[in-house]
């Protein structure tokens, strides 16, 4: 009986060590997926700050050109100068 305890304790005690190196090794790959994921994350912020900083930029244009148009400014506008009394009395 007292063998039979002894191999059955040693027995216990394998299966738990093995089971612990398993876990280790199984949180060691779990540990580089992570990194993985957040190397994919930094990039796609990176990426998306850039796409919003583009859309703004078209906004702003598209913004000001309709702006513009209802200001009905041309390419070449002549300037004012406030030598003219005209202008100068407003």
């Amino acid at each position: 009986m007292y063998k039979f305890l002894k191999i059955a304790s040693a027995l216990i005690i394998l299966i738990l060590i093995s089971s612990n190196i398993y876990l280790f090794l199984r949180g060691v790959n779990l540990s580089n997926e992570i990194h993985t994921f957040e190397n994919k994350i930094s990039k796609l912020e990176k990426e998306n700050d850039r796409f919003e900083s583009e859309i703004y930029k078209i906004q702003s244009h598209t913004q000001s050109a309709s702006i513009a148009a209802e200001l009905n400014f041309g390419k070449f506008n002549a300037p004012i100068y406030g030598t003219s009394k005209k202008y100068a009395l407003k």
